[in-house]
């Protein structure tokens, strides 16, 4: 079986232009994110959890996970919902912690008969 690549249809000028899309060719994350929106300690914080993926570790760190990597990346869905949503409405971004966008940072094991992270 091969790969299908799906590529949308090209936004032309006008319309990003309207939605607030920078031209063709410029990254769109440029004109979303606000500066500075993911601070390298985001990333320290991921490959930090990669290294010590357990319930003890990541309860210590709990307060950095929510204040360097929630906080902004519910800011980033609550940015980008908008212009997503100009381009398909059938696109949803959802900035609520619970419940929206972002998916939890730990598994659901409650079911699994594997219960390792």
């Amino acid at each position: 079986m091969a790969w299908v690549e799906f590529r949308p249809p090209p936004v032309h000028a006008e319309v990003r232009e309207e939605i607030g899309l920078p031209p063709s060719g410029v990254p769109i994350m440029s004109s979303i994110s606000k500066p500075g929106s993911f601070r390298p300690e985001f990333f320290r914080f991921l490959r930090d959890l990669a290294k010590n993926n357990n319930r003890p570790w990541f309860q210590a760190h709990k307060s950095t996970y929510e204040s360097e990597v929630l906080t902004p990346s519910l800011a980033f869905v609550e940015a980008v919902a908008p212009k997503v949503a100009a381009i398909s409405p059938m696109l949803v971004g959802d900035a609520r912690p619970v419940g929206g966008s972002l998916m939890r940072i730990y598994r659901d094991v409650r079911f699994s008969k594997d219960k390792s992270p």
